[in-house]
């Protein structure tokens, strides 16, 4: 089932592994479960999509940089440069606490322009409004950057999610 405006599909909402999944179709996605919007003046705004942050058991808790966006650092593509750490739960077998981690893959290779510092202060943001508030940083891709098999659309994503068999994240 989809929001539609105009006859337009907007968003649509797809059972994947017993969960309710939104996606939304103004925007580009990796298989890594990153969703990517290019800005108006080129870049790449990112976040983790509604099917990773279902996949963290409890709200993030930490959202973790490795690289500097102060001084606009390089990031490769396929680099991890960020990680988004679900709350502490026990794990009922070992009787120990775990939590789940994210790593957030550059889709393309560029600079951190900018962080959203919201995020990093109210890391639940990704939960609530993944899609908008919950955004984690933005790209300045390299000049010769273009649309690449990294990024896949909307109707692609969701047949991967369709055929989906184990959760995004790692326990740690």
């Amino acid at each position: 089932m989809g929001i539609e405006l105009n006859n337009k599909v907007l968003q649509q909402r797809v059972e994947c592994m017993g969960k309710q999944i939104c996606v939304n179709y103004d925007r580009f996605y990796t298989r890594e479960h990153l969703w990517v919007k290019v800005t108006p003046d080129g870049h790449l705004k990112l976040g983790i999509t509604d099917y990773a942050q279902q996949f963290l058991k409890k709200k993030a808790a930490l959202v973790e940089f490795i690289k500097n966006p102060a001084v606009r650092d390089k990031v490769e593509e396929d680099e991890v440069f960020c990680t988004v750490y679900g709350g502490m739960y026990p794990d009922p077998e070992t009787l120990e606490s775990e939590c789940m981690a994210f790593d957030v893959i550059a889709p393309v290779a560029g600079k951190i322009v900018e962080v959203n510092d919201a995020v990093l202060d109210k890391p639940q943001l990704i939960n609530t409004c993944c899609y908008e508030e919950g955004w984690i940083a933005t790209i300045q891709p390299t000049e010769d950057w273009k649309v690449t098999n990294a990024l896949i659309r909307p109707e692609r994503y969701i047949k991967l999610l369709q055929k989906a068999g184990s959760g995004p994240l790692r326990v740690l």
